[in-house]
């Protein structure tokens, strides 16, 4: 399904199914939302996901291939004009599976954490506010990220958001969770199962044996 998909997107751009210019009518739409603009490159990478975990035990987990990988990546980004090649569905069909690999292996891999990181779960967190931090920034300093130095807006609003982020965790998501249980129904009919469940006991043979002393 995952093959089929990126071959339909590949297919449909270069069919000229989907109007580039000019008024497109209600299929073209669907179309193009389905499977050429940026969303769309979404559901495909997480079908090649599935696809890694699928097929995890085929897939090597090797430190060579990933720099391999890497190369090409970095080339793309470093080389690469950004022009029509690298906005069509025949590079997001090469790509994504790369791109798949990195957060898969990376993901498996023993990364050390800082003592920092270690007092809680803070990616949720940073993953909810860095984006307002980005959009407040660009606003209140539009000449600044929009006149070449974009990228040293991730170094800005990522510490701030990481900031909200511990304190988020420690005053609302961690209190919150703790709540949880009180209110969870699932909880609450495990541990009235576990209180009402019969109690295992031994005989008094297994018993015996099981505290009798090894110079018995």
């Amino acid at each position: 399904m995952t093959v089929l998909l990126l071959l339909t997107a590949i297919v449909i751009e270069m069919s000229g199914l989907v109007d580039a210019v000019g008024p497109r009518s209600g299929w073209e739409k669907t179309l193009d939302f389905l499977f050429l603009e940026k969303g769309a490159r979404l559901w495909p990478s997480f079908l090649i996901g599935i696809l890694f975990y699928q097929f995890r035990y085929l897939v090597p987990f090797d430190r060579r291939l990933l720099a391999a990988v890497l190369a090409i990546c970095i080339s793309f980004a470093i080389l690469g004009d950004f022009g029509t090649f690298f906005d069509s569905t025949v590079f997001h069909a090469f790509m994504l599976p790369l791109l798949g690999y990195i957060m898969v292996f990376l993901g498996l891999s023993q990364i050390p954490v800082p003592k920092l990181f270690r007092t809680g779960d803070y990616s949720y967190g940073l993953y909810l506010y860095h984006v307002p931090f980005i959009q407040a920034l660009l606003a209140l300093f539009p000449a600044t990220w929009y006149g070449g130095w974009w990228w040293t807006l991730y170094f800005a609003a990522v510490p701030v958001a990481l900031i909200v982020a511990i304190l988020s965790w420690h005053v609302v998501e961690k209190p919150a969770l703790r709540l949880r249980k009180k209110f969870s129904f699932a909880v609450t009919m495990r541990e009235q199962a576990e209180s009402t469940a019969p109690k295992p006991h031994l005989s008094a043979t297994s018993a015996s044996a099981a505290f009798s002393s090894p110079a018995e």
